[in-house]
């Protein structure tokens, strides 16, 4: 069975390496990027079956990729991830169908998130 494609986007190169690290490490096929644009046209072109984004990608919202994912494939896992937590952005991530995640994070919550939304994707 083929692995499932994830798309990993956040404009700290550090965080970026470490969450492609762990999820490639867990059998996915991984692609980043660190600017929204790339993301963005990326999205356009490919479908993939997970995206995990940052909320704030400089000028642009991590929000705005997870409804272009969510249009491309409805199916689509979303994950956001903030080093800030408050009431609105984790409303917002749900609103877009994502789920909130906090930095920092831990490789065992991330990488099971990442497998109970795509479990659920499936089943619906």
């Amino acid at each position: 069975m083929k692995p499932k494609s994830v798309l990993v986007v956040d404009d700290d190169p550090q965080i970026l390496g470490l969450v492609e690290h762990w999820v490639a490490r867990a059998g996915y096929d991984v692609v980043t990027s660190s600017h929204f644009e790339d993301a963005r046209q990326y999205l356009a072109s490919h479908r993939v079956d997970a995206l995990i984004t940052d909320l704030r990608l400089g000028e642009y919202n991590g929000l705005q990729l997870a409804l272009r994912a969510s249009q491309m494939e409805p199916k689509a896992v979303v994950l956001v991830m903030s080093a800030y937590d408050d009431v609105v952005s984790r409303r917002d991530a749900a609103e877009c169908g994502g789920r909130f995640l906090l930095k920092p994070l831990e490789r065992e919550s991330l990488l099971a998130e990442l497998a109970d939304a795509l479990s659920k994707a499936i089943a619906v």
